[in-house]
């Protein structure tokens, strides 16, 4: 089974997330307001730092993780992978 769609991104220079084999216009980029506390993004700062991302790459990759378990490991059938998979390939 093909959970291309789950890879991890590329960060260009300027933060944005690049999947090469995605055309731009296909993108959705989500403008959702986190709220933390000062501690909680000092910490968000410190980890993203010690795994040199940026704040937004490693949000993003804990997003994707995040789906991956829940697909692999939740109540979601090999159905709904194979949908949202569509055999694309994210480098």
């Amino acid at each position: 089974m093909n959970r291309s769609f789950l890879s991890s991104p590329k960060a260009s220079s300027n933060d944005e997330i690049v999947h090469d084999a995605i055309p731009p216009d296909s993108y959705v980029k989500i403008n959702q307001q986190i709220i933390l506390t000062e501690d909680q993004f000092e910490l968000l700062k410190i980890i993203s730092k010690a795994h040199d991302k940026s704040i937004c790459e490693y949000i993003q990759k804990a997003v994707m993780e995040t789906m991956k378990n829940e697909i692999e490991f939740g109540d979601f059938c090999d159905i709904l992978l194979d949908k949202l998979d569509s055999g694309r390939e994210l480098t």
